[in-house]
């Protein structure tokens, strides 16, 4: 049994998955705690994880320091820093990041909150502000909650255009809380604009098949000996038998390897139309039409060159939500 006491954060296995947890209490028989990637909160304490001593996988001390452990992401609650903007809660090693958060990440925070006062937007505060470690490319994200505030998440990840995050994420709040249909919609038709459909013919889908069969190699080994145009054709019918026939490159696999012939059955037999996205300000704005408007507005907003119909429709859009909001509640 591994030993632990009041205050050390462990690894517990609790219904067939690993959880953090910090101890808060020993009991005879139990233990109790909080989730250590949440900040402490009388909720918490209200409501705690209840676990045996036997579940007890780790002991990760009083100090643990963030990464992965047992495949779970450990990102232990720091310390709270006051702004003008609200609290932001820490979950970084404090000294270690002190000038980065004094000089970029705490100035973003104040200044993006401080414009959309200027904006007459600040209906969508306040929010919860938090500062994370890295996880992965990602540089922030907002949660939308139905019970608390939101939170806007800052990841402290090296390159990061903090103040630019900030209103990416402050898009967000705006699309998810202020929106109407008629705002949704406007951007909504603007990225369709972006999508274009391109069409591959019978021909071009049937040579392509014609050439896995001579080869009679399985689909993964075929991917990778086309060429990249070719390429591009067959991630598009694996996208289409995957939606048509929910089979994966796996089965696939598994088929051409039992009779090379049966992926006829499969393979679609007549012209086939896929869409793509031109890349109008980022990568990131083709995923859809809210990351669309949020990349709009961080551009414009932290002045990046914008074309002239998105800054025209990032403008209306700002306008019409802050006179929406100046005049709610006023009687008629």
């Amino acid at each position: 049994m591994i030993k632990f006491n009041v205050g050390d954060t462990v690894a517990i296995d609790l219904n067939d998955s690993t959880v953090i947890c910090y101890v808060t209490k020993l009991l005879k028989i139990y233990a109790c705690g909080y989730d250590a990637n949440n900040k402490p909160s009388p909720e918490l304490e209200e409501y705690p994880i209840e676990f045996t001593y036997e579940s007890v996988v780790a002991n990760l001390g009083d100090k643990p320091a963030a990464g992965s452990v047992y495949g779970f992401s450990l990102e232990p609650y720091s310390d709270t820093v006051s702004t003008t903007a609200g609290n932001v809660d820490l979950y970084i090693d404090v000294k270690r990041n002190k000038k980065i958060l004094a000089r970029e990440i705490l100035p973003a925070i104040v200044e993006s909150s401080a414009a959309l006062y200027d904006l007459y937007l600040d209906s969508v505060l306040p929010i919860n502000f938090e500062v994370r470690p890295p996880k992965g490319k990602m540089a922030g994200c907002f949660k939308a909650s139905k019970i608390s505030e939101d939170t806007i998440t800052l990841r402290n990840v090296e390159g990061n255009d903090f103040l630019y995050t900030m209103y990416h994420e402050f898009g967000h709040a705006l699309y998810t809380r202020l929106f109407n249909n008629n705002e949704r919609a406007s951007w909504i038709k603007e990225y369709h604009n972006t999508v274009y459909i391109s069409e591959y013919g019978t021909k071009e889908i049937q040579s392509l098949l014609k050439e896995l069969k001579l080869k009679a190699v399985t689909i993964s080994e075929f991917k990778r000996s086309v060429d990249e145009a070719n390429l591009i054709l067959l991630n598009h019918i694996l996208k289409y038998i995957k939606k048509q026939h929910l089979l994966s490159v796996r089965d696939l696999d598994s088929i051409c390897a039992e009779n090379i012939n049966t992926i006829e059955k499969f393979w679609p037999s007549s012209v086939l139309e896929v869409s793509d996205v031109d890349i109008i300000l980022t990568e990131y704005a083709k995923k859809n039409a809210q990351e669309f408007w949020c990349e709009s507005f961080a551009h414009f907003m932290t002045h990046k060159s914008l074309p002239s119909n998105l800054k025209k429709l990032v403008k209306s859009t700002v306008s019409t939500l802050a006179k929406r909001e100046t005049t709610k509640g006023d009687t008629p």
